[in-house]
């Protein structure tokens, strides 16, 4: 489940284009956010953070964080290492 989970997260962000809006991107935020109650609850921080990271400051930007996002994934695939035997 955290395998399919996480693989959904990393391809949503390839669904942004330049043209991105805020709408789109709150959106895919609430998509994780939904995707987190999935999830067991030692990772409900870490998708609740990644969540956040989809839009760069200014809020309504429509720019996507992908810095902040690749942090904030980063211990959920640890998690992932840990836990799972193959991804």
């Amino acid at each position: 489940m955290v395998a399919g989970g996480v693989t959904t997260v990393m391809l949503a962000p390839l669904s942004l284009g330049p043209s991105s809006t805020h709408q789109q991107l709150v959106v895919l935020e609430q998509q994780i956010l939904d995707l987190r109650e999935k999830m067991p609850a030692e990772l409900s921080d870490d998708f609740t953070a990644l969540a956040h990271t989809m839009e760069a400051p200014p809020e309504g930007s429509g720019t996507f964080d992908e810095v902040a996002f690749r942090q904030a994934i980063l211990p959920v695939e640890d998690w992932l290492d840990r836990h799972c035997a193959t991804r």
